[in-house]
């Protein structure tokens, strides 16, 4: 059985990482690699990081897909910040960055 199988539509519907888990048989390295596959194809799974787990959305659930792409953009600009100090000790030391 595929993960996305198992990841139901609606927030209201969220399945936990713990219930994910004991659903779908896999570890938890295993099913995150398989969550972002799944969003690497085109699957709308989504996580409010309220603790309600995971679920999955349809194109017209506009504000869910919204707060996911704040709270992504929000992850992503985080970790280019701290890169940053990095990136300037490679290059101080001739380091192709």
């Amino acid at each position: 059985m595929s993960i996305i199988d198992i990841i139901p539509f609606g927030a209201e519907n969220a399945i936990t990482r713990a219930e994910l888990a004991e659903k779908s048989g896999m570890s938890d390295r295993r099913m995150r690699l398989e969550i972002q596959r799944e969003r690497d194809n085109g699957e709308l799974i989504l996580n409010d990081q309220g603790g309600h787990g995971y679920y999955r959305a349809t194109a017209d659930d506009l504000d869910a897909i919204q707060r996911q792409y704040k709270q992504d953009t929000a992850r992503a600009m985080a970790i280019l910040k701290r890169r940053k100090a990095m990136r300037e000790i490679l290059k101080a030391a001739g380091r192709a960055v």
